[in-house]
């Protein structure tokens, strides 16, 4: 294969660079989902947000807490290990679809405007989420290796015979 390349030259990458790329790697892992997917994180995310605000209390009660540990898991968890986007994703996306076709019920054939998941943003459709729900996500997250991990699980190959 490498005869097949032109002006193919061999580089040599200091571990600076490959630092680098792994970190634009971790960040843009989000975006590699598809975008319903990804407008559910999204949408999860503000609405829980929004719930945090209005749960600020001087004394933290425990769906404050629950609300800040979840939201942790929209952030990278750190080298050794990651969440699994696509099933978070999936379970928020589970989670929020009731609420959208209530919307749709509830719309009714009033009006022409077809409702998705950004309409559940608005203050008069917001759902709430409950503490059993964060409670799921928190035992039931899927975690996995991270992805410069997996990415050179796949470069490096193992001989079958050992």
């Amino acid at each position: 294969m490498r005869s097949e390349l032109r002006d193919a030259q061999e580089g040599r990458f200091s571990q600076e660079e490959l630092n680098r790329f792994i970190k634009v790697v971790r960040k843009k892992e989000r975006e590699t989902l598809p975008i319903r997917r990804r407008r559910a994180l999204e949408v999860s995310e503000y609405i829980l947000n929004f719930q945090l605000k209005e749960e600020q209390s001087p004394k933290e009660s425990e769906m404050e807490t629950a609300v800040k540990e979840t939201f942790k898991f929209f952030r990278p968890l750190g080298d050794e290990v990651s969440v699994d986007h696509e099933s978070f994703s999936r379970y928020w996306l589970d989670l929020l679809m009731p609420y959208v076709r209530k919307l749709r019920e509830r719309n009714g054939r009033k009006k022409k405007r077809y409702l998705s998941l950004n309409d559940l943003k608005a203050k008069k459709y917001q759902p709430r989420f409950h503490l059993s729900d964060l409670e799921f996500i928190k035992t039931h997250l899927p975690l996995i290796d991270p992805i410069d991990t997996q990415i050179a699980a796949c470069i490096v190959s193992v001989p079958r015979n050992k």
